[in-house]
This record gives C-alpha cells, structure tokens and sequence, in this order.
C-alpha cells in the first residue's frame, strides 16, 4: 500500500483482539479511567489506528476531549483529593487511644 495514511475501518479499531482485551471506546465514552489504567497495553497499530479515527472524526475527537475534561474537573478535585488523602492517612497512621 505504501507510505501515508491508510483507510481506518472504525468498527474494527473497537472490536476485541483477545479475551483480556477491553472495551476501550466504552471506557473512554464512560470515563472510567480507573479501568483505562489497568487495561491492556495497546499493539503500535492500535494506537496508530485509535490516532487515524480521531484525525477523521474531528467532532467524535471534540465530544472525547469534552468527556476528558469533565471528568477531570468533577472527578480530581482538591477536595476529592484531600478526601483520598485522609483516608490513606487514617488507614495508615494508629488512631489515639
């Protein structure tokens, strides 16, 4: 085929490649990063393809970045932090008698 771009057939970017593979779009839609941390490494030609699907769909592109973005914003707070943070703390440090 050559060197450039080549046809990126969407459907079959999603589609699983083996048992332990994961619903990426679905996570990404949902933004289930906790998920998205411990899934499994993607093949170069994945992630290449992943890359042609957003250059090609530019508001598909726009609508992830939204659901990024929201879900930093309502997810990682500093208050959702501080919360994390004391919590840790609590299960680590002994209470006072």
């Amino acid at each position: 085929m050559g060197w450039g771009p080549k046809p990126v057939d969407a459907g079959s970017l999603w589609s699983a490649h083996s048992e332990d593979t994961v619903d990426l779009k679905a996570q990404i839609e949902a933004g289930d990063a906790a998920t998205l941390a411990a899934a499994k490494k993607y093949t170069d030609q994945e992630i290449a393809d992943a890359t042609l699907l957003l250059l090609h769909n530019p508001e598909y592109a726009r609508q992830l970045a939204r659901n990024a973005r929201a879900l930093v914003e309502t997810r990682y707070t500093w208050e959702r932090m501080f919360e994390a943070l004391d919590q840790t703390i609590a299960e680590i440090v002994p209470k006072p008698d």
